[in-house]
């Protein structure tokens, strides 16, 4: 379950138990063979394939996204660009640098 919530600086989603740690499954997917796929929590109730569409969904259509177990985390272009503390909007604690998916 998702609760989509519109501030002035877009879309913040409480997004629950889709994603649990957002280092281990979406900055450096734990595993993953393949560039920008989103790793699964492994607690779901349906397929991982529903699973990881439900994650880049999010990361498609929100600009903060809040996780019950994690911080929260800015998005811009479907990536994590930064991770929050404790207001949304709010100041970025941590930024994360852009991944160049395809080499120059």
């Amino acid at each position: 379950m998702n609760i989509h919530v519109h501030t002035a600086d877009g879309i913040a989603t409480i997004c629950g138990d889709v994603i649990y740690d957002f280092n281990d499954q979406i900055i450096n997917p734990f595993n993953e063979i393949h560039d920008a796929e989103p790793r699964t929590t492994g607690n779901h109730g349906t397929s991982k394939r529903a699973e990881k569409a439900s994650i880049k969904k999010l990361l498609a259509g929100s600009r903060y996204l809040l996780p019950v177990h994690d911080r929260p985390a800015k998005i811009e272009g479907g990536m994590v660009v930064g991770r929050l503390h404790d207001q949304v909007p709010g100041p970025v604690v941590q930024s994360l640098p852009q991944r160049s998916w395809f080499p120059a």
